[in-house]
């Protein structure tokens, strides 16, 4: 009942204050639960998408073993809840998250982005290093897509996408308009362009 009740309405209302994302139609999250090993993916959601590459049901699983098994403290256990459901809000939105329209990181990025990924990211740098973090941003390997230095490049590299839009626009705009277009089925590049009027912008300069 709390997370119904409570992590999962106040997840929403963080994503729409903070990207301004907020579904126009009631939308079904499913949410289910599985005990499964032990210190790995704490949580996920799964998307059904249709011909046009835009999810159409969703569904948000938890492992009991690892969120609800005493390992983790409530507040941990809320920023997981607030994570995902960043990825459920903005899927539902219409954003297409599909990895030949748009990058991983940039989906992993604006999760950590708006629950705080500070901690993490200077936690995985003092254990592994700037640059095996940052090296990562752009992987494509599955294994490493689910490692905690992924979620820190992917951070990183989301904060710093974040500035150079506020910088070219003159701190006009942010990430904000950058997110709100792309649900218009804009690729991330295309979304940046269309923000900030710079149409020499491409992700491959930017990594």
């Amino acid at each position: 009942d709390k997370l119904k009740g409570y992590m999962l309405e106040t997840a929403e209302d963080l994503v729409d204050n903070g990207y301004g994302l907020k579904l126009s139609t009631p939308k079904n999250i499913d949410v289910t639960f599985e005990a499964k090993d032990e210190g790995k993916t704490l949580a996920w959601v799964t998307s059904w998408v249709g011909d046009d590459g835009k999810a159409v049901k969703w569904e948000m699983t938890f492992d009991t073993k690892d969120v609800f098994g005493g390992r983790m403290n409530e507040d941990d256990i809320e920023g997981t809840v607030a994570h995902e459901m960043v990825h459920a809000v903005m899927s539902a939105s219409g954003i297409n998250w599909d990895e030949s329209h748009n990058p991983k990181w940039f989906k992993e990025g604006t999760a950590e982005y708006l629950t705080g990924g500070d901690n993490r990211a200077r936690n995985d740098i003092a254990r592994v290093g700037l640059t095996n973090v940052l090296g990562l941003v752009d992987t494509t390997d599955i294994s490493k897509q689910a490692t905690s230095e992924f979620y820190s490049s992917s951070y990183l590299a989301t904060k710093y996408l974040d500035k150079i839009v506020k910088d070219k626009t003159a701190s006009a705009k942010d990430l904000n308009e950058v997110v709100v277009d792309m649900k218009n089925n804009s690729t991330l590049e295309q979304a940046v362009i269309t923000v900030t009027g710079d149409t020499t912008f491409s992700l491959s300069s930017f990594y």
